[in-house]
């Protein structure tokens, strides 16, 4: 998991990709080995969630913090990987060990396989501002967010703008702030913050500028346009209609018109290494073709009736 925002922000209040965005493969290892020794420096059997602050141009790091239980972090961890931790957890308890226990995603790997991602999730905080009106909208060192949201596609950008939407009901996705901003702007996180960058981009703001300001990685800031691109980034049709001074149903017809359409990936926590015996699925404009076989049908169509906002890690 890597936070977005930099060190300062609470975890509950930043927006977390998984898996890690920015790490080279040197420093995911440093710090995986770390982790692991000082799970086993402690004695921890079951779930260890090590928290580090990592200098952005050397290996230099800090721990700053370790959980040795179950979290809201590894209940989000165990929904994206697939990978139930607190089963294991019990299991591991008990005296089992973890080649005795199978992966109950694909029924034939043990639970000593580390899960691997082909896709990226998005955890963003949710907070009601309108039933808050007296609190203030910076962030701080007390968690302010009352819920959260998870998303899932093929590339950070179309998990990040599905991310957005869900959180806010009145937003399209990565939309400018309406008004102009300056460099005083980004002296404080907030939870206008996002839609503060995409103002500074809109008024051509460099990304160097912009991770000078925010200091958040620049891989983090940069970006791509055109519509298939646009579908691949997460933009909804309104949204590129709004900027192409089109319809929604005029961009609609021109995807359906040039096969741009979204894929049904399934989730498997192995890389495709093997097939799953059960999965959850999610839909993606990043992929060349469907996971699943669609059911077409001419029938009068089925809705499903599930919850209402149900935060994950609650």
């Amino acid at each position: 998991m890597e936070n977005i925002y930099p060190l300062g922000i609470r975890p509950g209040e930043s927006i977390i990709v998984t898996p890690s965005q920015t790490l080279s493969n040197d420093e995911y290892y440093l710090l995986r080995n770390v982790s692991i020794k000082v799970a086993r420096h402690l004695g921890i059997v079951g779930v260890c969630n090590v928290q580090f602050a990592l200098h952005p141009s050397c290996n230099e790091y800090y721990i700053i913090g370790i959980n040795p239980r179950l979290s809201r972090s590894s209940a989000f961890e165990s929904k994206v990987t697939g990978y139930p931790l607190a089963y294991i957890v019990v299991k591991l308890t008990l005296g089992m060990n973890l080649a005795e226990l199978i992966n109950h995603i694909t029924k034939s790997t043990c639970a000593c396989f580390e899960p691997s991602l082909d896709y990226v999730t998005i955890k963003a905080s949710r907070k009601n501002l309108s039933k808050s009106i007296q609190c203030s909208k910076k962030f701080g060192n007390f968690m302010k967010s009352n819920g959260e949201v998870m998303s899932i596609g093929r590339s950070f950008e179309e998990a990040f703008q599905q991310a957005l939407r869900m959180v806010n009901e009145h937003v399209t996705g990565f939309d400018p702030y309406p008004q102009t901003v300056t460099d005083n702007e980004f002296s404080a996180l907030n939870y206008q913050y996002i839609f503060l960058l995409a103002k500074a981009l809109q008024q051509r703001y460099t990304i160097e500028r912009l991770s000078k300001l925010t200091q958040i990685d620049p891989s983090i800031l940069d970006g791509q346009p055109l519509l298939y691109k646009s579908k691949v980034l997460a933009f909804s049709d309104l949204q590129i209609a709004h900027y192409t001074n089109c319809t929604p149903n005029q961009i609609s017809e021109k995807r359906k018109k040039n096969g741009i359409r979204a894929y049904i990936k399934q989730i498997d926590t192995v890389g495709g290494a093997c097939k799953p015996a059960k999965s959850y699925f999610y839909f993606t404009y990043t992929a060349k073709d469907d996971d699943v076989r669609r059911i077409i049908t001419h029938q009068v169509p089925m809705i499903v009736i599930g919850h209402s906002f149900y935060p994950t890690g609650d």
